[in-house]
């Protein structure tokens, strides 16, 4: 990884502590014009972006009625949080494979210290990452054009059932 890089993933973790969105973005930029990375900030619907997290995201949950319906009981977006994604790894609920297999649509998962810290899915048609990050935004960026708080260590893995992945979830924290 390059020092340019490593100075673009640090800043990156500064920015994501801006709480203001029209500030953040013009941060955003304003990193573009310096240090020319490729982060694209991508529209969507403010209460639809509150529902879920980077995890959900990447397991394509977010567009599912039943985890909607989950949101909507428990107000909280991180419902699919680290420790639920780590448990679905280490089950084999997710099935991992290799760098060069990655192609579109594989969940991305990045670790520090051996500790998952953000989820994100490579976008159709390309090799660029889609996820959910900072200010309940979702980005298309490059494998390292996330922040440095997210690690440096990858793993790949199959989209898995949403459905199965949903279910696991109402066990994970329970349901009335």
């Amino acid at each position: 990884m390059s020092r340019q890089n490593k100075y673009l993933r640090v800043v990156i973790d500064e920015i994501n502590k801006i709480n203001s969105k029209d500030i953040h973005r013009s941060a955003l930029e304003g990193l573009h014009t310096s240090l020319g990375h490729q982060i694209v900030m991508l529209q969507g619907d403010p209460h639809w972006l509150d529902s879920f997290n980077c995890f959900a995201f990447a397991l394509g949950l977010v567009d599912e009625p039943r985890y909607q319906d989950l949101y909507q009981l428990h107000q909280q977006a991180t419902l699919a949080d680290s420790a639920f994604v780590t448990g679905l790894v280490e089950d084999g609920h997710l099935s991992e494979i290799p760098a060069r297999d990655a192609r579109s649509r594989t969940i991305v998962l990045y670790f520090k210290d051996g500790c998952l810290q953000h989820g994100g899915l490579i976008e159709a048609g390309s090799r660029r990452i889609r996820s959910k990050w900072g200010l309940s935004e979702l980005y298309e960026h490059g494998l390292w054009e996330v922040g440095a708080s997210y690690g440096t260590q990858v793993r790949y893995f199959t989209v898995p059932d949403p459905h199965r992945i949903i279910a696991l979830l109402e066990g994970y924290i329970g349901t009335e």
